[in-house]
């Protein structure tokens, strides 16, 4: 009893899980289809490939649901369809807003081996004033919908690439909303030229619709195709044709069904024969159309090239608040140095001051300042010093005192004062003697008083000295001296004769009392006779006779 309890309630089971299959795949599944040519013949076009899924998926029915541009991302937005079938440009807007994903890609007539398409720029046969891109400038040109790959976009690519700015440089631009619009545009002669899907001009020059000799295909020169791959008139690059898409709500075990029917539709299949195609192939990369809509900087890549506040922000927060701290902290250290290098400045201008006065007090100062270091090398010497010596200050400092400036006879003995100087062996508040040469070889006398100074940075001892020019005073002396000496010569008692007045030197010689001065003074003598003498020797003279 109990066996036969377990089994029923795994037929039970078994059957709530088949119903329950039953109800989820009865749903109808609703197809989205761009309506490029309008809803008649998007459903006449595509009726039948719902009808061969709806054949191939017991319990599923597959509708198709025409849409304009305009509808298809609202459709999507809102996830009021499972499917969808777009051309690649919408597609590529659709992957990267709402997350759609191909699962198939049409096989169109126009290339067998690969499923591509472009657009055709076309002109009338009988237009002789077109017959390049360049000659398009200043004409009235139609297209299909800003949106529509064939029909805009891969004419637009090559325009912008040939250097050709639609809205600047056509005349007019217009959009017709359908490819079959916008080359009977052409032929009637409303627009001088326009472009199209090459799969829609392909076609309808295959149905007789339209003659190839009607008209001129504009191709750039840097297209070039292989005739054996694609050989319908084409003027563009090549991109992946039309993809079947999923929502992303749409399941992945029914997406599969879905993909593996249509890889499995023969060309020979009526829905394949009535939406111009081979059938289905596996999806294809879709990057090319990726590409040129960066180049052209449109729908989802209009702002390509230009970076978010925001993004940026989000992407590089840690390193934007550490660049902060960083910035912050540099800033921080920049005041501070500022302010130190504010402080050393005003203080350098300070010691500057402080030293021109300082100046001013040695240059003013009647009396020699030197100073000579340790290695016996002038530091200071102020104006005084330096016209004595006739020298101007940037010639002396840093010379050596005694090798320059010192004679040579003395210069090794000052040279051993100075060691005893600094070296402490001799007092100091001493002074002493001693000859400088000047700038013209002459020799003045100088008196010196020194210090011993003592750099409290390099404990380096240095001698301050200052010096008195004596040599107009010593030669002075010298004068005085010898005059002295003169008049101590002709001083005292002298032994003169009493008749002829000759003089006795210290040798005991003899001489006239003239040579005698004349020797030992500057005095020089003349001989005249005094009226006395006249009067006593030569009376005859008379009394005014002058013999002077």
């Amino acid at each position: 009893m109990r066996l036969n309890v377990n089994i029923i309630l795994i037929i039970i089971s078994s059957c709530c899980l088949f119903m329950s299959a039953d109800v989820g795949c009865g749903a109808e599944i609703k197809i989205g289809v761009l309506a490029n040519r309008g809803p008649e013949a998007c459903k006449k076009m595509w009726g039948p490939t719902a009808a061969y899924l709806s054949s191939k998926l017991h319990g599923y029915t597959f509708r198709i649901v025409p849409l304009s541009f305009d509808e298809i991302p609202s459709s999507v937005r809102k996830e009021e369809i499972d499917f969808i079938l777009v051309n690649p440009s919408i597609y590529v807007d659709l992957e990267l807003s709402y997350g759609i994903s191909r699962i198939a890609t049409i096989r169109n007539d126009s290339s067998i081996t690969y499923p591509v398409y472009g657009g055709v720029i076309f002109v009338r046969s009988d237009n002789p004033k077109v017959n390049n891109l360049k000659d398009l400038i200043g004409k009235r040109f139609v297209a299909v919908d800003r949106t529509s790959l064939g029909g805009w976009q891969a004419a637009w690519r090559e325009l912008k690439h040939g250097g050709i700015d639609p809205d600047k440089d056509f005349k007019s631009i217009s959009f017709l909303g359908s490819h079959e619009s916008v080359i009977q545009n052409v032929l009637d002669g409303g627009a001088d030229a326009g472009t199209a899907n090459s799969d829609v001009f392909a076609e309808l020059l295959r149905n007789g619709k339209i003659k190839r000799r009607d008209f001129r295909i504009i191709v750039p020169e840097w297209v070039t195709l292989n005739k054996d791959e694609f050989s319908y008139p084409v003027s563009t690059r090549l991109y992946p044709d039309w993809p079947f898409s999923k929502l992303r709500k749409t399941s992945e075990d029914l997406s599969t069904k879905v993909a593996i029917a249509l890889l499995s539709m023969s060309p020979d299949e009526e829905a394949a024969r009535l939406a111009d195609a081979h059938g289905w192939s596996y999806p294809l990369n879709y990057q090319s159309v990726h590409e040129l809509k960066k180049e052209l900087k449109i729908d989802s890549y209009k702002d390509y090239g230009k970076i978010a506040t925001s993004d940026i922000y989000k992407k590089h927060k840690m390193m934007i608040w550490l660049s902060i701290f960083i910035f912050c902290a540099l800033l921080s250290a920049s005041i501070v140095l500022a302010y130190l290098y504010r402080e050393t400045i005003l203080a350098k201008n300070r010691l500057r001051k402080e030293k021109e006065t300082a100046q001013k007090y040695l240059d003013v100062a009647g009396a020699i300042l030197l100073i000579i270091d340790c290695d016996q090398q002038v530091v200071l010497l102020n104006k005084r010093g330096c016209n004595i010596l006739g020298f101007r200050e940037e010639d002396v400092i840093g010379k050596n005192w005694f090798d320059n400036f010192i004679p040579q006879k003395i210069g090794n003995e000052m040279k051993e004062l100075f060691t005893k100087i600094i070296t402490g062996e001799i007092d100091q508040d001493k002074s002493f003697e001693s000859a400088v040469c000047n700038k013209r070889g002459e020799e003045r006398s100088i008196s010196w008083y020194y210090t011993i100074l003592m750099d409290e940075d390099s404990h380096r001892p240095s001698v301050l000295c200052s010096g008195e020019d004596v040599t107009e005073r010593n030669n002075l002396i010298d004068r005085l001296q010898s005059a002295l000496s003169e008049v101590k010569t002709l001083g005292g008692l002298l032994p003169i004769c009493s008749h002829c007045k000759s003089i006795r030197d210290d040798k005991g010689y003899w001489s006239r009392l003239e040579a005698y001065i004349s020797r030992r003074t500057d005095a020089e003598f003349t001989h005249s006779i005094c009226p006395e003498c006249v009067k006593e020797f030569y009376p005859d003279l008379g009394d005014h006779e002058d013999f002077s």
